[in-house]
Protein backbone atom coordinates (compact mmCIF):
# COMPACT_ATOMS: atom_id res chain seq x y z
CA UNK A 1 0.00 0.00 0.00
CA UNK A 2 2.54 2.49 0.78
CA UNK A 3 5.14 1.68 -1.86
CA UNK A 4 2.21 2.32 -4.21
CA UNK A 5 1.44 5.77 -2.60
CA UNK A 6 5.25 6.52 -3.03
CA UNK A 7 4.94 5.82 -6.69
CA UNK A 8 2.36 7.66 -7.00
CA UNK A 9 3.78 10.66 -5.14
CA UNK A 10 7.04 10.64 -6.41
CA UNK A 11 7.12 8.22 -9.57
CA UNK A 12 8.57 5.27 -10.76
CA UNK A 13 11.95 6.28 -10.87
CA UNK A 14 12.85 8.30 -7.50
CA UNK A 15 10.69 4.78 -5.99
CA UNK A 16 12.92 2.08 -7.87
CA UNK A 17 16.16 4.25 -6.60
CA UNK A 18 14.57 4.42 -2.94
CA UNK A 19 13.15 0.01 -3.37
CA UNK A 20 16.45 -0.92 -4.27
CA UNK A 21 18.48 0.83 -1.53
CA UNK A 22 15.84 -0.18 1.11
CA UNK A 23 16.29 -3.81 0.09
CA UNK A 24 19.90 -4.01 -0.54
CA UNK A 25 20.61 -1.86 2.35
CA UNK A 26 18.61 -4.10 4.34
CA UNK A 27 19.99 -7.62 3.20
CA UNK A 28 23.36 -5.83 3.11
CA UNK A 29 23.18 -5.39 7.19
CA UNK A 30 21.05 -8.33 7.96
CA UNK A 31 24.33 -10.59 5.83
CA UNK A 32 26.91 -8.90 8.30
CA UNK A 33 24.80 -9.26 11.41
CA UNK A 34 24.47 -12.99 10.37
CA UNK A 35 28.09 -13.80 9.23
CA UNK A 36 29.72 -11.92 12.76
CA UNK A 37 30.88 -8.81 11.27
CA UNK A 38 29.32 -7.19 14.29
CA UNK A 39 26.68 -8.20 17.53
CA UNK A 40 23.28 -6.75 17.95
CA UNK A 41 21.72 -7.30 20.99
CA UNK A 42 18.08 -9.36 20.31
CA UNK A 43 19.52 -10.41 17.04
CA UNK A 44 15.76 -11.92 16.37
CA UNK A 45 14.46 -8.63 16.47
CA UNK A 46 16.96 -7.48 14.09
CA UNK A 47 16.73 -9.96 12.17
CA UNK A 48 12.91 -8.95 11.67
CA UNK A 49 13.28 -5.52 11.51
CA UNK A 50 15.43 -5.87 8.56
CA UNK A 51 13.56 -8.61 6.67
CA UNK A 52 10.30 -6.09 6.87
CA UNK A 53 12.75 -3.26 5.62
CA UNK A 54 13.98 -6.14 3.06
CA UNK A 55 10.25 -6.86 1.82
CA UNK A 56 9.23 -3.22 1.94
CA UNK A 57 11.95 -2.25 -0.23
CA UNK A 58 11.04 -5.09 -2.43
CA UNK A 59 7.32 -3.67 -2.63
CA UNK A 60 8.78 -0.85 -3.83
CA UNK A 61 10.60 -2.00 -7.02
CA UNK A 62 7.10 -4.34 -7.36
CA UNK A 63 5.28 -1.32 -6.91
CA UNK A 64 7.38 0.87 -9.75
CA UNK A 65 7.41 -1.81 -11.74
CA UNK A 66 3.45 -2.76 -12.20
CA UNK A 67 2.61 0.48 -12.35
CA UNK A 68 4.33 0.97 -15.60
CA UNK A 69 2.46 -2.28 -16.84
CA UNK A 70 -0.66 -1.15 -16.08
CA UNK A 71 -0.12 2.22 -17.52
CA UNK A 72 1.94 0.99 -20.58
CA UNK A 73 -0.70 -1.77 -21.01
CA UNK A 74 -4.35 0.25 -20.14
CA UNK A 75 -7.22 -2.09 -21.23
CA UNK A 76 -4.96 -4.93 -21.70
CA UNK A 77 -3.00 -4.88 -18.66
CA UNK A 78 -3.88 -8.37 -17.21
CA UNK A 79 -1.28 -10.51 -19.50
CA UNK A 80 1.79 -8.55 -19.11
CA UNK A 81 0.92 -8.49 -15.28
CA UNK A 82 0.17 -11.78 -15.14
CA UNK A 83 3.91 -12.50 -17.00
CA UNK A 84 5.38 -10.40 -14.97
CA UNK A 85 4.46 -11.81 -11.73
CA UNK A 86 5.02 -15.32 -13.07
CA UNK A 87 8.47 -13.91 -14.07
CA UNK A 88 8.98 -13.32 -9.96
CA UNK A 89 8.49 -16.39 -8.98
CA UNK A 90 10.82 -18.11 -11.73
CA UNK A 91 13.74 -15.60 -11.29
CA UNK A 92 13.73 -16.20 -7.13
CA UNK A 93 13.62 -20.18 -8.00
CA UNK A 94 16.75 -19.18 -10.95
CA UNK A 95 18.94 -17.25 -8.20
CA UNK A 96 18.72 -20.00 -5.46
CA UNK A 97 19.38 -22.66 -8.20
CA UNK A 98 22.18 -20.73 -9.50
CA UNK A 99 23.82 -19.72 -5.86
CA UNK A 100 24.03 -23.15 -4.65
CA UNK A 101 25.39 -24.29 -8.65
CA UNK A 102 28.02 -22.30 -7.85
CA UNK A 103 28.55 -22.18 -4.18
CA UNK A 104 27.83 -26.08 -3.23
CA UNK A 105 28.23 -25.93 0.25
CA UNK A 106 26.16 -28.64 2.46
CA UNK A 107 22.58 -27.66 4.28
CA UNK A 108 24.62 -27.42 7.85
CA UNK A 109 27.38 -25.04 6.47
CA UNK A 110 28.21 -21.27 7.90
CA UNK A 111 29.20 -20.33 4.04
CA UNK A 112 25.54 -21.12 3.36
CA UNK A 113 24.96 -17.89 4.91
CA UNK A 114 26.72 -16.16 1.94
CA UNK A 115 23.56 -16.29 -0.24
CA UNK A 116 22.61 -13.57 1.55
CA UNK A 117 25.07 -11.48 0.22
CA UNK A 118 24.38 -12.64 -3.27
CA UNK A 119 21.01 -12.06 -2.73
CA UNK A 120 22.15 -8.01 -1.91
CA UNK A 121 23.59 -8.21 -4.86
CA UNK A 122 20.96 -9.98 -7.02
CA UNK A 123 18.34 -7.21 -5.77
CA UNK A 124 20.60 -4.21 -6.92
CA UNK A 125 21.50 -5.19 -10.22
CA UNK A 126 18.44 -6.76 -11.32
CA UNK A 127 17.06 -3.34 -10.85
CA UNK A 128 20.25 -1.32 -12.17
CA UNK A 129 19.50 -3.19 -15.68
CA UNK A 130 16.20 -2.97 -15.29
CA UNK A 131 15.52 0.76 -14.90
CA UNK A 132 16.69 2.19 -18.03
CA UNK A 133 13.59 -0.21 -19.49
CA UNK A 134 11.25 0.84 -17.19
CA UNK A 135 9.30 4.26 -18.99
CA UNK A 136 5.86 5.71 -19.03
CA UNK A 137 4.61 6.35 -22.39
CA UNK A 138 2.74 8.88 -23.09
CA UNK A 139 0.93 6.82 -25.21
CA UNK A 140 0.95 3.15 -25.63
CA UNK A 141 3.16 2.35 -28.65
CA UNK A 142 2.19 0.45 -31.20
CA UNK A 143 4.34 -2.09 -31.79
CA UNK A 144 3.12 -2.61 -35.22
CA UNK A 145 6.54 -2.77 -36.39
CA UNK A 146 7.99 -5.97 -34.98
CA UNK A 147 8.33 -9.24 -36.46
CA UNK A 148 5.43 -11.28 -34.35
CA UNK A 149 2.10 -10.00 -35.03
CA UNK A 150 0.44 -7.96 -32.19
CA UNK A 151 -2.68 -11.05 -31.64
CA UNK A 152 0.50 -13.65 -31.13
CA UNK A 153 2.52 -11.45 -28.62
CA UNK A 154 1.15 -11.99 -25.37
CA UNK A 155 0.39 -15.95 -25.94
CA UNK A 156 4.19 -16.48 -27.50
CA UNK A 157 5.25 -15.22 -24.07
CA UNK A 158 2.99 -16.78 -21.87
CA UNK A 159 4.15 -20.22 -24.28
CA UNK A 160 7.81 -18.86 -22.77
CA UNK A 161 7.09 -18.80 -19.49
CA UNK A 162 5.46 -22.00 -19.05
CA UNK A 163 8.26 -23.48 -20.82
CA UNK A 164 10.42 -21.76 -18.48
CA UNK A 165 8.61 -22.93 -15.68
CA UNK A 166 7.99 -26.32 -16.82
CA UNK A 167 11.63 -27.07 -17.32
Amino acid sequence: FTSGLLTDRIGVGPTLLVGAAVNTGSWLVFGAIANGFFTVPAPVVWFSLLACCATWGGACVTAAVFTVLAKNFVGQSAAPIGIAKAWVGVAAGVATTVYVGFFPTSDESPERLGYIWFLSAACFLGVALAAPMLKLLAEPASGDDLCIPNQWRYHLLTANTLGLIAT
